[in-house]
């Protein structure tokens, strides 16, 4: 995992509030995640749209930034 999507990640941990059962508990945000990156790729590929030529570019150029493997 990347850096990125370390940070992503980091912004997904949320404390519960006072009228929860779990008060101050902390828990993870995982819809709120899959948000963040679905949004990170759209910037992504909005801002680099003039370098791509095929959906397979596309492809690459986000598993590059995100630092997946095929």
């Amino acid at each position: 995992m990347n850096d990125r999507i370390k940070a992503l990640e980091l912004q997904c941990w949320i404390q519960r509030d006072a009228s929860s059962l779990f008060a101050g508990q902390t828990y993870f945000d995982a819809e709120k995640f899959a948000q963040l990156i679905v949004k990170e790729c759209c910037t992504i590929l909005e801002n680099s749209h003039h370098e791509m030529i095929s959906r397979y570019s596309a492809s690459d150029f986000l598993k590059k930034h995100f630092g997946v493997k095929s």
